[in-house]
């Protein structure tokens, strides 16, 4: 669902005529060959069930179970392929089988399949193994045949138990994290010494034998190797077969028709009038929609369809609508259809539907209860984020969501039962409250007695504040402005010295006290009573710690900033206290101990307990999951139990080495802290610290404690025997015989030896606690505790004790347990393992660390509130509520795709707002198959190329998906615009038609429908950069993507900008190395962590410096980056200081030389003028072409265009290389894809205007010093390398403002009013020093401008002019002579002779069509004449088959003599004779 349609967000227009027309079609092809059927069908359920891979790739490449699967057609593949993954038990889970369909529609996998062959192509197409077919990697070795392997990776070559060390001629290679691995990693405590890497290509002849001999050495209880897959780039692939694809929408949007922008070269007169007619003799089908309007009284005295929708009937047309929705018998289908379509139904509905007086009643009542017009979308109750509302980013909601309810209902729940409680409105209330009071501690020294703090400042006792106000009301009227002054901190501190200091007691400087060198070795019992109990020694913080009202902060750099936002935290939660009434002056005396006095204020304060604010610091998981994974197999009696207590709400396991003297002393007070009042129940978890063996020397603890978790006798041990038996001291009972340490082993063995323990039991506990101890993130000999999925830790040895358990159990179980155990005794009062029940409800609420460190995302409570909203009449369902494992709700919007998804059950509620005008003009389809759908014989003909000179016939392996439009109204002009996930970035590749400006009464009579073809050219690589110490993005870093291992060459480069640390790249699927690029930001970081894996991936040490990219979804990176030394203070974006003497310019010398023999990939010498522009639509690209002309013309220099690629046609990507070839120019096409952060325009034109200035930092390559922007309509008559010499003295950029010495345009407009224009830069012609624009942060301070203007929607007009002329004080703007610039519209008629460039700009007084002004400039018609000549050749040669842009300039001459109609589509133009005054709007890209 990539647009989000609201069912009165979409576009009304008064329309008239019913004559059917040319339909639009529409497809979506990938960029790279389309991947061979049985692995396409292999992956995709491998996608779904990793765990399947291996075994069923075993039995389809069997022959007795899959005979020669490359002689079936793709159908029989596929469905043979399906059916044995289902027979065999690999599809077992609910919805998984609809799942695979669904991703083979999408062809999901084959971006994973194109980065293995990618990978195979830049590191290993040209090895010898190549030729074998399939091959393995045997640590530098080539091995084709199975003799060879068998001989060198055989069984008895190699020792299994052998340990690997830097000297090891065998070390473990690096692997890609998409691999297919045997045995999976996730199941092995440690890597098996071998590693074989089989680069496979399944049809080859020696694949099978090969396959088979390393399945079997990696499939053993303890294998020796490690089996890894790859596949072999085939040889010979089909490049024209290409994967088409769906999961996109497609809209047309219609045009203003005062000003058009037509290129009149393809104007036809007749267009296909005769196609048409026969079209109107059609038998058409009765459209439903008009249907049911029908149905309602005709209104006499309603005015025609052409005549324009007013104000009021704007305002009641979203409730006629679903009164429609409401009228059918299948609302999800009207619906659909209704919004897909609305401007041709907008007049009838609104001049002929009647509400039903209960419906806008009801109508009425839920705008009062949610904003009315938006869309929202909850999965489970749990809110979908708008960049997830698409097929690929669902589908990984649906898998999560059926591991979350799968989790809950193996604990005995049934699916309704597990929703409830996920969404149970006490969970949902306790989870989404303040946090003001979390984690608070009681910082008073009550408990001591006193005598501990000393206040400064007592206000309560000085004299100083006698007279403040007691009331608690004056809190009400505190200001939020909270900085406090660190001078006056130290003058405060120095007085308090002066007053406490004597001459035989000289009290320390502040200075002393925050490095940290006070002795504090002075006899204070009470004060180390205070620290003990609140954690607050220096071993803990060096710097000391601070506690406001409560709530603890380490005494570092930033402890004024957190006192500041915690100081506004509370006195926001002590005001709403005091406006409801629950705090008043009858609480002035306890008011100073409110905080502490709270009933969820500790006492005691360990370190370990109360998460900190830090991303990741809160780690929960879910257990059911967990111990799935993990092979975890825990009983009810694998715990020590509390007496006396029947309910238990916490389980905490003590992840220890047991044999270690720190894990004893951790399992000691674990089982201290047992007494009759605890409700938390303790079991242990192995984590030795080196590989455990099974010699005569059995280490007691580990060995004891397995073999009572095995026999289920741990239950059954009191925790002083176990303490007696584990040889530390124990609790005694008086008048009793003390067992010795042997005695008690075999007492709670009942008679078995330590010698006679199982060793099975041992390894198994072992392998499954270590397991445990890796996913959970404990290193091997490292103590935590996981309680209720939480993970406590690491701990240090000796810095938990038994009233820390305690402590512990009251946080989590008030923090966490305690509402969800409520929620359980209502909904299923009989359920049991209720801890696992809060670590999955727990575990599924919890913000991924990134999005909690850069969006500050709070947990995710979930609920069903938009089951309060009133449903009888605006309200509809599908799919079983009682069953269902998945529960979609939706305002507004239909997912009719999820239907086919079993076990889905959606619930759609239609709340519309009121508006005034037109909020959207489209039509809109969305390209999106449930299932792969064939030809009768399994292959499907389709053609490649929509001319009649490219048509190619080929079989394809599926139908075509395409986005189809059919009975369009004919009269409007339409733009084609691609509403595709975020991470795509698509271009059109084949249309015979200008896309931007759809006219389908203009096609020719031999046309029957428009078809336009885009290709998926990239997907986006992203990321959020940071610095590892102060968590801060490295703003200025230049970053670079390579290809081909760290000496490939770089095929994209960027910049970190400010904004959340964001930078952005384009690629294809593949392997990729991530760099800072080489300069100021090498200087200053070092990577530590490419960031591909999450946020807390592997640093490159680990892992290396590779980034995969494998997914639809594209990619996104978390780096980080470590200051080097002595670079703690540097800006990557200061100019370094010139440094003159002989050895810095020797090194600098010394450096260029040494860069001559480095390998940096291909670089390509700059031109000498580098100029940018954009050109949408055909008519704009017929005029950069002969901008381009003109240029060159007024030169001598190397020139080279930059284009921005979003929005250029098939034709003009056709006929430029041809021009940059004839022309010795050079080009290239840029694009930068919308950051989601970024508020985003919906006009084409203010995203053309919002790319001309928002992204020029990171456009271009990061070499590219200067580029001037020339607008496409301009005739350029100066040498502009003039230009790019100008200086621009320090300003990133050069504008020409615009003219005030016209005198023929003060008739057009008031110019005394509008006298501010005149002081606005003009965005058709500007330089950019890009290196001064960067080292400005230009881009970062313009980006933070326009968002925040742009929440108005009035505001910024003309964005690309208003924009830096707003920040002018903040980005400097070097004003160019007039001389560069002229028009008409502003400038004077006498100095045009002496005009640089003349730009087509709009003149108001005569509005002529820019063809009739281009014609007036007596070069123009020299250079288009020279263009349509060339373009004629090219056409006659069979170079290009587009004939767009061969007219010659007899056709352009009828540009200004024709006539055109517009339909009306608007109601808010000024009247004729209206006398008010306006601004001419912009016709300019």
């Amino acid at each position: 669902m990539g647009r989000k349609l609201q069912l009165l967000g979409i576009s009304f227009l008064a329309l008239g005529g019913r004559c059917t027309s040319p339909s639009v079609d529409i497809s979506l092809k990938s960029s790279w060959p389309a991947s061979p059927p049985l692995i396409e069908v292999l992956e995709t359920i491998a996608l779904e069930a990793p765990e399947a891979f291996f075994p069923l790739l075993d039995k389809l490449t069997d022959p007795e179970v899959l005979a020669l699967p490359e002689k079936l057609t793709p159908e029989a593949v596929h469905q043979a392929v399906l059916g044995i993954a289902t027979t065999s038990g690999y599809l077992t889970e609910p919805a998984s089988l609809a799942t695979v369909e669904l991703s083979l529609a999408l062809h999901a996998a084959t971006p994973k399949i194109e980065a293995f062959y990618n990978h195979y192509i830049d590191h290993h197409n040209n090895t010898q193994g190549t030729d074998c077919g399939s091959w393995v990697e045997w640590y530098g070795e080539v091995i084709c045949d199975i003799e060879t392997l068998v001989k060198l990776a055989g069984v008895e070559t190699i020792d299994p138990t052998s340990k690997t060390s830097s000297s090891d001629p065998f070390p473990a290679p690096r692997l890609l994290t998409f691999d297919h691995i045997h045995p999976p990693p996730a199941s092995t405590v440690k890597r098996p010494p071998r590693t074989a890497i089989f680069y496979a290509s399944p049809s080859s002849s020696n694949f099978r034998e090969l396959h088979s001999y390393l399945l079997s050495l990696a499939d053993k209880p303890l294998p020796h190797v490690e089996y890894v897959l790859r596949y072999v780039a085939p040889k010979g692939r089909n490049e024209r077969v290409r994967n088409y694809l769906s999961g996109y929408g497609v809209a047309l949007n219609l045009k203003k028709t005062d000003y058009l922008a037509i290129d009149d070269r393809n104007t036809r007169n007749g267009g296909n009038e005769e196609n048409t007619s026969k079209q109107d003799n059609a038998v058409h089908n009765v459209d439903p929609i008009l249907a049911l309007i029908e149905n309602h009284p005709e209104n006499a005295t309603a005015p025609s369809a052409k005549t324009p929708l007013t104000e009021e009937e704007y305002n009641h047309l979203g409730y006629q609508a679903i009164q429609l929705v409401a009228d059918s018998n299948n609302p999800l289908a009207t619906l659909k259809q209704l919004s897909q379509n609305f401007p041709k139904y907008a007049p009838s509905l609104a001049r002929r539907v009647v509400v039903n007086e209960s419906l806008t009643a009801e109508l009425d009542a839920n705008r009062m209860k949610v904003q009315g017009g938006g869309h929202y979308l909850w999965l489970n109750g749990g809110s979908v984020p708008d960049k997830d509302i698409n097929p690929f980013g669902l589908l990984r909601h649906l898998k999560k969501e059926r591991a979350a309810m799968l989790s809950l209902t193996s604990l005995g729940l049934t699916r309704n039962e597990a929703l409830a409680l996920l969404t149970d409105p006490v969970v949902a209330a306790f989870q989404s409250g303040s946090d003001v009071l979390d984690g608070l501690l009681d910082a008073t020294d009550r408990t001591e007695g006193g005598d501990v703090v000393v206040y400064w400042n007592d206000m309560e006792k000085d004299s100083r504040y006698q007279k403040w106000s007691t009331s608690v009301f004056t809190l009400t009227g505190a200001q939020e402005k909270t900085t406090v002054d660190w001078d006056i901190v130290e003058r405060l501190y120095a007085d308090f010295a002066q007053v406490e200091g004597s001459e035989t007691h000289q009290v320390a400087s502040l200075d002393d006290v925050l490095s940290g060198k006070v002795s504090t070795k002075a006899p204070l019992q009470k004060s180390r009573l205070y620290t003990e109990r609140l954690g607050a020694t220096l071993s803990t913080s060096p710097t000391g710690h601070a506690f406001f009202n409560g709530k603890h902060f380490n005494f570092g750099d930033d402890l004024l900033l957190s006192m500041q936002n915690e100081l506004s935290k509370q006195l926001q939660f002590l005001q709403e206290k005091i406006y409801s009434g629950k705090i008043t002056d009858e609480h002035n005396e306890t008011l100073a101990t409110y905080f502490y006095d709270q009933p969820t204020t500790s006492l005691r304060r360990n370190r370990y307990i109360f998460s900190s604010d830090a991303p990741g610091s809160l780690r929960i998981f879910n257990l059911p999951d967990l111990f799935a994974r993990t092979g975890f197999r825990v009983a009810p009696s694998a715990f020590h139990y509390p007496p006396e207590t029947t309910v238990i709400p916490l389980s905490v396991y003590v992840v220890a080495d047991l044999d270690s003297p720190d894990g004893l002393k951790l399992v000691k007070e674990a089982l201290l802290s047992i007494n009759p009042g605890s409700r938390t129940r303790i079991s242990f978890i192995h984590n030795p610290a080196d590989e455990p063996n099974d010699g005569p020397e059995r280490p007691l603890a580990s060995w004891l404690i397995s073999h009572l978790i095995k026999t289920h006798l741990v239950s059954k041990t009191p925790p002083e025997y176990l303490l007696r038996a584990l040889g530390v001291d124990g609790l005694t009972t008086d008048g009793q015989t003390i067992l010795s340490q042997d005695e008690m082993v075999r007492e709670l063995t009942e008679g078995v030896k330590k010698a006679d323990f199982n060793p099975i039991y041992y390894a198994d506990y072992v392998k499954a606690s270590r397991l445990v101890a890796r996913e959970i993130g404990v290193a091997p000999g490292k103590q935590a505790l996981l309680v209720n999925g939480r993970v406590v830790g690491p701990i240090e040895g000796g810095d938990f004790f038994a009233s820390d358990f305690a402590a512990l159990e009251n946080y989590e179980i008030r923090k966490r347990s305690e509402p969800i155990i409520a929620a359980l005794e209502t909904i299923a009062p009989l359920a049991s393992q209720r801890d696992s029940a809060t670590s999955a409800v727990a575990a599924i609420q919890l913000p991924d660390p990134s999005e909690f460190s850069l969006l500050q995302t709070a947990q995710r409570p979930r609920n069903r509130q938009y089951q309060l909203l009133d449903s009888k009449y605006t309200a509809f369902e599908a799919g079983d509520n009682s069953t269902a494992l998945f529960h979609v709700a939706v305002i507004i919007d239909p997912l009719s795709w999820l239907m086919n998804v079993p076990d889905t059950f959606i619930e759609i509620h239609l709340v519309p707002a009121r508006y005034t005008e037109m909020p959207l003009k489209s039509f809109y389809r969305y390209n999106l198959l449930s299932s792969l759908t064939f030809g009768d014989d399994g292959y499907v003909q389709m053609t490649h190329g929509v001319d009649d000179a490219t048509n190619i016939t080929t079989l394809s392996h599926e139908a075509a998906a395409q986005a189809t439009f059919e009975d369009l109204p004919i009269e409007p002009i339409y733009t084609l615009a691609m509403d595709v996930p975020s991470s795509w970035l698509v271009r059109p590749r084949e249309a015979l038609y200008d896309l931007d400006n759809i006219q389908l009464g203009s096609l020719s009579p031999e046309d029957h429908s428009l078809k336009a073809v885009f290709n998926l050219d990239y997907l986006v690589v992203e990321g959020h950069a940071r610095e590892v110490q102060s968590q801060n993005p490295p703003r200025g870093v230049q970053l670079e993507l390579l290809r081909g291992g760290n000496e490939g060459s770089a095929i994209d480069d960027t910049q970190v900008v400010a904004n959340l640390g964001y930078f952005q790249f384009k690629a294809k699927p593949g392997v990729f190395g991530l760099e800072i690029r080489r300069g100021r930001g090498r200087e200053v970081y070092q990577m530590e962590s490419v960031g591909n894996e999450g946020w807390d991936s592997p640093t490159i040490s680990e892992s290396g410096n590779e980034i995969t990219l494998t997914s639809f979804e594209g990619l996104t990176l978390y780096p980080r980056f470590a200051r080097k030394p002595n670079m703690e203070k540097a800006d990557v974006l200061a100019q370094p200081e010139p440094n003159r003497n002989f050895g810095s310019i020797f090194g600098d010398f010394t450096s260029r030389v040494t860069s001559l023999f480095k390998h940096k990939g291909h670089v390509e010498e700059q031109a000498e003028i580098n100029i940018f522009t954009v050109a949408s639509g055909l008519l704009y690209e017929r005029f950069a072409s002969i901008m381009i002309l003109s240029v060159l013309r007024n030169t001598k220099s190397t020139v080279k265009f930059w284009f921005i690629e979003n929005f250029l046609s098939p034709s003009f990507l056709e006929f430029i290389p041809h021009m940059a070839e004839k022309y010795n120019f050079k080009y290239e096409l840029v694009t930068y894809k919308w950051p989601s952060w970024l508020r985003e325009q919906t006009e084409k034109q203010r995203i053309i205007w919002a790319y001309k200035i928002l992204f020029l930092d990171v456009l271009f390559p990061m070499d590219l010093e200067k580029v001037i922007f020339v607008d496409a309509d301009q005739i350029v008559r100066a040498d502009l390398k003039e230009l790019i010499d100008l200086d621009l003295h320090g300003a990133p950029y050069g504008y020409t403002p615009m003219g005030d010495d016209n005198t023929d345009m003060e008739g057009g407009f008031n110019v005394n009013e509008f006298f501010w224009l005149f002081l606005t830069p003009v965005s058709a012609l500007y330089v950019v020093d890009l290196v001064r624009f960067r080292q400005l942060a230009a881009g970062d301070i313009l980006r933070g401008q326009y968002h925040a203007l742009s929440a108005d929607p009035n505001s910024l007009a003309n964005l690309d002019q208003d924009l830096p002329n707003n920040l002018q004080r903040e980005v400097p703007i070097f004003s160019l002579g007039e001389d560069w610039l002229w028009c008409e519209t502003w400038c004077s008629k006498d100095r045009l002779h002496r005009a640089k460039t003349i730009d087509l700009c709009q003149n108001p007084l005569t509005k002529e069509p820019k063809l009739v002004r281009a014609r007036q400039i007596p070069e123009w018609e020299e250079y288009d004449e020279e263009i349509a000549q060339f373009t004629r050749q090219l056409a006659k040669d069979g170079t290009i088959h587009s004939g767009l842009a061969t007219a010659d300039t007899n056709v352009l001459a009828n540009a200004g003599s024709a006539k055109l109609e517009p339909t009306d589509t608007s109601d808010n133009k000024p009247q004729e004779g209206s006398d008010a005054a306006s601004v001419p709007e912009r016709d300019e890209l």
